[in-house]
């Protein structure tokens, strides 16, 4: 392997004035997207971080080292994660935005209804040209659908990938 392809599949984090946030081109939210598409159908596992199986926040974390980039996911959590740590983490590594500003590429912190109750936001899922991309514990399967009202009720939190600025 040559020493620019080595220097193209390791992880670029770039110190900004906002902190180290990792920066990202355009043409890697586009992959991200493409290569979520490529784990379609994949089972929903608590964890998961294969084809065997992957949960929403692992699907992520897969796609995005599949690019070269790491995400630093901790492995350890519960089907009820923290929604503290979750959203302070989402906070940490990307830039958190308002619903309006939400396009194509950007990541959607959800909460779901448990007998009429709001639980804890728990989900993460891809912004996409048709809806949204995750797996999901409630379809079992990584899946793509639209974002309709129902669905966008559950958003509670966005946030964007940082470019490169060129």
């Amino acid at each position: 392997m040559s020493a620019k392809t080595l220097e193209s599949v390791r992880p670029r984090l770039t110190k900004t004035q906002a902190g180290s946030k990792p920066t990202w081109t355009d043409e890697e939210v586009q992959q991200i997207i493409l290569h979520s598409r490529g784990w379609m159908h994949t089972k929903f596992r608590h964890q998961g971080r294969s084809k065997f199986g992957v949960d929403c926040i692992g699907l992520f974390a897969e796609v995005a080292k599949e690019i070269g980039r790491t995400i630093p996911i901790p492995s350890n959590y519960t089907h009820h994660p923290d929604q503290r740590f979750l959203l302070s983490e989402m906070c940490r590594l990307f830039d958190k935005i308002t619903k309006p500003e939400m396009q194509v590429g950007d990541l959607l912190l959800m909460r779901f209804m448990d007998d009429q109750k709001r639980i804890p936001c728990r989900h993460v899922a891809i912004v996409t040209n048709l809806g949204v991309l995750h797996s999901s514990a409630q379809f079992k399967k990584v899946t793509e659908h639209g974002l309709d009202d129902e669905w966008m009720q559950r958003v509670e939190h966005v946030f964007r990938m940082r470019r490169v600025k060129c």
